[in-house]
């Protein structure tokens, strides 16, 4: 993987993490395994808005423009989704039920960042 390629995967991941967390797609994880019924709720809120294909710095982009913020979300996670071929980085913290993005290279993550360690453990960071 370049590094370009990297850089722009690591934001992807971010930005899909965010979306989840200030906008009402949570809801989405719960219908998953179910692909076909969130891909259809994702639309909905996709169609919200328009993509428009855009030169940018020597290279296409392709943005999305809406005012909703669920579906600046939807377009955020569909990214997610085509980059990563499927939704298997979408998931739900086994001890929260609180929707995140898996980041672990072999998408096995169980936990949502708040709680990756265990309750006694003290925390590197603050």
């Amino acid at each position: 993987m370049s590094a370009r390629r990297g850089e722009a995967w690591s934001h992807v991941l971010i930005n899909a993490e965010r979306a989840l967390a200030v906008s009402s797609l949570g809801e989405l994880v719960a219908l998953l395994p179910d692909e076909h019924a969130v891909t259809e709720v994702l639309n909905e809120h996709l169609a919200q808005g328009s993509a428009v294909l855009v030169p940018e710095k020597g290279r296409w982009r392709l943005r999305y423009e809406s005012s909703s913020v669920s579906a600046q979300a939807a377009f955020t996670l569909a990214k997610l989704v085509i980059l990563d071929d499927g939704f298997a980085r979408v998931k739900q913290c086994a001890r929260c039920r609180q929707p995140f993005v898996d980041q672990t290279s072999a998408r096995t993550g169980k936990r949502c960042a708040e709680h990756l360690r265990s309750p006694g453990e003290n925390r590197r960071y603050p």
